[in-house]
């Protein structure tokens, strides 16, 4: 379940009461953006749908002036206050969005144009005509690609990195037996009970990428899926991740974001497409993914916050997501754009990093185990520090290239995010030591996301990051709200105020 962050409300109205009873008493209905629905003595001295002003500023300025009018601190309040009064659908022929974006390199309408130069022409490959049309208009795709002799020499290669895993812990002392008994479906949720965060060691990284892995990132079917989406320039990004989804666990249930959410915004504009590999079929109750039709297609980056629950995950709060990304985040069969897509095994789900999507806690009896890949144009910049890129294919290299998977493998992502810190000051449910008082998995996970965004629930991943002995560099990696994000806005558009 996402948390319900509490924003400020608005205060009693004070005259014309009986909008709100009127408009914002059924919040499963959601009448379009008019006039006729808008109190703007409250909220909005002029409803976006009505007469148009040039000024992006000029429409960011009404409502930051109203929200204000209104006793609320911030834009959100002054949104989810539009939405109790029957504002809350806006016109899709709006522009600009009733929220400002988290960029600051570019306008608008430049990252507009730029997500429209992602389309590519098509080229003839493994998905066909219409699944590529899927992918550039409403962000995501589903393609059969593998046989089950794709996928069984990963999955040997993660049951070689459980047993190790077990064995290790058993010599610390930190569990019974490696329970080697049980199947690849169920080992790993025996030892995340006597151990619990075990898994999220393994999501860490802890080892070595097995050939099997690299086997499979750089799939023939794979790479000509990617090829068709950016190019022959290709090469791995370096952000990816084994996931160890076992049942009921918050630290393996992410809430929505948007992948540029955990990047530096030099690369917010770069195609970076995600595939989604599960080990097993998934499905809503093992938790499968949700993704936001169309969100990508402003070219925006919306305002996140850090971090989820007891995790180390950005989140994407559902007004500032519409109100920012100009989508409806209701299920479809509510008339909204979020579809939840279960994804059988053999079958890869696409989609690029700019669709806000979520995963759905795992309420089954398995671990929902999966890979998620990711590509760029190697020529273009990752958005992250400390690793290059692993490129998989270059035309313009002598014949028999190959990646060099040896050196790249030997680098871990996680571990050069991460500045040793004092771990007794750390939660002591982190510190599960062995019997002589000095052996722990490292289960924490930092990173600049947390500097990018505002820390608006602390853990025992956001304190180890702010104990850091090596600060995240705020120059490189500045702090993003809604207050930073209109600020940006107002430069970029000349500050102009509604009169």
């Amino acid at each position: 379940m996402l948390l319900d962050l509490k924003r400020p409300v608005a205060p009693k109205l004070h005259q014309n009461d009986s909008k709100l009873s009127q408009h914002g008493a059924d919040q499963s209905t959601h009448p379009p953006f008019q006039n006729s629905n808008c109190p703007t003595n409250y909220v909005f001295p002029m409803c976006l749908t009505g007469p148009s002003h040039s000024s992006v500023s000029c429409r960011m300025d009404a409502i930051w002036r109203s929200t204000r009018r209104v006793g609320l601190s911030d834009a959100v309040g002054g949104f989810q206050f539009a939405r109790r009064v029957g504002c809350r659908r806006f016109s899709t022929a709006i522009t600009p969005l009733p929220l400002p974006a988290a960029n600051k390199l570019y306008s608008d309408t430049e990252l507009s144009e730029k997500i429209k130069a992602w389309r590519r022409p098509f080229e003839p490959g493994p998905l066909t005509r219409d699944e590529m049309e899927m992918f550039w208009d409403k962000g995501w795709v589903l393609k059969e690609l593998f046989d089950e002799k794709d996928l069984q020499p990963s999955i040997e290669a993660i049951e070689e990195i459980v047993h190790s895993l077990a064995v290790l812990l058993v010599e610390r002392g930190l569990i019974p037996e490696t329970f080697e008994h049980l199947p690849f479906e169920t080992r790993l949720i025996e030892i995340e009970r006597h151990y619990p965060t075990a898994s999220v060691w393994l999501h860490k990284q802890q080892f070595q990428m097995p050939a099997a892995f690299q086997d499979l990132w750089s799939h023939k079917e794979l790479l000509g899926c990617v090829q068709q989406m950016i190019g022959p320039y290709i090469a791995g990004h370096p952000v990816w991740n084994l996931r160890t989804k076992v049942p009921r666990f918050d630290e393996a249930t992410v809430p929505w974001h948007q992948d540029t959410a955990y990047l530096h915004e030099d690369c917010w504009t770069t195609l970076q497409p995600t595939a989604w590999v599960p080990l097993v079929d998934t499905n809503e109750k093992n938790g499968c993914l949700k993704i936001v039709e169309t969100g990508h297609k402003s070219g925006r980056t919306a305002v996140h916050h850090c971090c989820w629950s007891n995790t180390w995950y950005t989140e994407l709060d559902v007004d500032v997501m519409e109100g920012t990304l100009g989508v409806d985040a209701r299920d479809q069969a509510q008339g909204g754009q979020a579809i939840t897509v279960p994804v059988p095994k053999g079958h890869v789900l696409f989609f690029n990093n700019l669709i806000p999507h979520q995963s759905l806690n795992n309420t089954s009896d398995n671990v929902r185990w999966s890979f998620d890949f990711r590509w760029q144009d190697f020529r273009s910049p990752t958005g992250y520090d400390g690793v290059d890129a692993i490129v998989m294919q270059n035309p313009d290299a002598e014949a028999g290239f190959t990646p060099n998977w040896e050196e790249w493998s030997s680098k871990n992502a996680f571990d050069l995010r991460r500045d040793p810190v004092n771990t007794d000051s750390v939660e002591e449910s982190q510190s599960v030591l062995a019997s002589n008082g000095s052996h722990h998995l490292d289960t924490i996970v930092v990173g600049p996301w947390m500097q990018q965004w505002e820390i608006t629930n602390q853990n025992r991943h956001t304190e180890a990051f702010l104990q850091q002995t090596t600060k995240v560099s705020t120059t490189r990696w500045p702090k993003r709200n809604l207050d930073t994000a209109k600020e940006d806005t107002d430069a970029r558009n000349g500050s102009q105020i509604c009169s």
